[in-house]
């Protein structure tokens, strides 16, 4: 790079002439600052962190989708279920799942179990396998499906009941995974989780899709989608290895939001409820409107999560779980006064691993 005259700075290559668009010094050294890398020492403590840039979006894009949808007659009215589906297909999960990922509908089968029920929306890795049908549907092999997600107009009593058990359907096939030494990679778990049973119970949990149930009406109250859930979980029983309840990573309507803990985030009931201490809490519910943020959220950790455990490769790689700060979203959703928050209780154990 040579100095065309005083004021300009251009390419010269040899035996040619300086090149004709040459910007001026002064706004060449400008576009190249605005690339430079600050110390860290220089950053302000005010400049927002990828985690709150992050946070700041899944609020932006919730907000956003749920405007949408009331202005659809989605949000609070009963609709068709087709209308409610086409809706979180096209306005919600293509507004932040990777190009990588498809999405579909039909029933999801492993290699020796009956297939699942029907579901409404199967997000699956596009690597693997999909026996398209007529009609759109297809039948997934459960080793691609990274999650189900069952998208109702109305999510009353009935309907979430019927939601959970095409849950319960997808989350009991078991997922078949190989790996180049099964010895090695047995020792290297069992140094993470203690025991060749709890590496059982970790492989079985980590390999499953995760389901969501949505309802863009429906139930009003904490205590009522609780009630419905923990009867269902009393008719149902503990499906698991490790005694583990298989229930959905959330449960939303428009007015409710339920998350499961454990997985990516716990709440002690007592730093809500004092009168709670000891107890242990596998699923909690209250009023909130974030329920598109709270699903992408989660959407994209299952998302890693599986992509990652498809690729057989154990050894290091980028991540975007730092950047997703599930405390501070749950944070931010209680500490806006006292909210009734339902609760169901578990004394076992709400870590998954």
């Amino acid at each position: 790079m040579t100095l065309d005259n005083e004021s300009d700075l251009g390419v010269v290559l040899p035996d040619c002439p300086p090149a004709p668009c040459a910007l001026p010094k002064e706004q060449l050294e400008e576009n190249l600052a605005a690339f430079a890398l600050e110390d860290a020492t220089q950053v302000s403590a005010t400049r927002p962190t990828g985690q709150v840039i992050l946070n700041q979006w899944f609020d932006e894009l919730g907000a956003e989708l749920r405007q949408r949808a009331t202005r659809a007659g989605l949000m609070g009215h009963p609709t068709l279920t087709g209308d409610a589906r086409e809706f979180f297909v096209k306005e919600v999960l293509q507004s932040f799942l990777p190009d990588c990922l498809s999405v579909g509908t039909g029933r999801v089968f492993g290699a020796n179990h009956a297939p699942s029920k029907q579901v409404d929306v199967v997000v699956y890795d596009s690597r693997y396998p999909a026996l398209r049908i007529k009609n759109g549907t297809a039948m997934y092999p459960i080793e691609g499906v990274i999650a189900t997600i069952e998208v109702k107009s109305r999510l009353d009593a009935t309907e979430l009941r019927g939601a959970l058990d095409n849950c319960l359907s997808v989350m009991r096939i078991p997922v078949m995974s190989i790996t180049r030494d099964y010895a090695d990679a047995m020792r290297s778990l069992e140094r993470v989780f203690g025991s060749p049973e709890s590496v059982k119970h970790h492989l079985e949990w980590s390999s499953r899709p995760r389901t969501f149930i949505f309802g863009f009406d429906g139930l009003k109250t904490p205590d009522a989608v609780q009630s419905v859930v923990t009867d269902w979980i009393h008719e149902n029983g503990k499906q698991g290895s490790g005694n583990r309840l298989y229930l959905p990573s959330a449960i939303a309507t428009s007015d409710i939001v339920g998350l499961a803990l454990g997985e990516h985030f716990t709440v002690a009931p007592s730093s809500i409820s004092p009168e709670l201490h000891g107890k242990a809490a596998a699923m909690m519910f209250y009023p909130g409107e974030r329920q598109f943020a709270w699903v992408a959220a989660l959407m994209l950790a299952c998302a890693e999560d599986r992509i990652l455990f498809a690729s057989g490769d154990s050894s290091f790689r980028p991540t975007i779980r730092g950047y997703l700060n599930f405390e501070s979203l749950i944070n931010q959703d209680l500490s806006g006064g006292e909210l009734p928050v339902s609760w169901i209780f578990t004394s076992e154990s709400s870590d998954p691993d």
